[in-house]
């Protein structure tokens, strides 16, 4: 694991600009994954990226999901019970729900809690942001 996300290092992946926000977004993802050990080194990764991509480009990633976790905290993620969409046949009715239900809800406080310990590793993009810091920290204390 380690070898595979050591290649998704900013300097590594600048060489493709139109998709390198792609590998950012999925070590945001990583985040969601209830596991610490991956936290620090991911978290690095990010910090990478902060710095090596233009803070325009890097802030539309980081600031979709900051406010994709505060949606997330406000609205939890609810599975589907049984019949709650009306199939006419019990068979795909099941199928749904059994394709639909999350066992392992994601952890929205948690990944808010962590980006924002991002956000101290990249404070300079953070100051050209403020105005959006800002906003969201006041949505987090509310």
């Amino acid at each position: 694991m380690a070898l595979g996300v050591v290649h998704l290092q900013c300097e590594i992946v600048m060489g493709n600009e139109t998709s390198s926000g792609v590998p950012l977004r999925y070590l945001l993802g990583v985040l969601f994954v209830n596991f610490q050990l991956l936290w620090k080194p991911v978290t690095r990764l990010v910090v990478s990226y902060a710095r090596g991509l233009p803070s325009a480009e890097f802030w539309e990633v980081f600031h979709e999901q900051l406010s994709l976790a505060v949606q997330g905290v406000k609205t939890p993620v609810e599975s589907p019970t049984p019949g709650s969409l009306t199939l006419k046949c019990d068979a795909l009715d099941d199928v749904y729900t059994r394709l639909n239900y999350l066992d392992d809800k994601p952890d929205y406080v948690n990944y808010r809690i962590l980006l924002w310990n991002a956000m101290m590793e990249f404070p300079e993009v953070c100051e050209q942001k403020n105005r959006n810091v800002v906003l969201l920290f006041l949505t987090y204390v509310q």
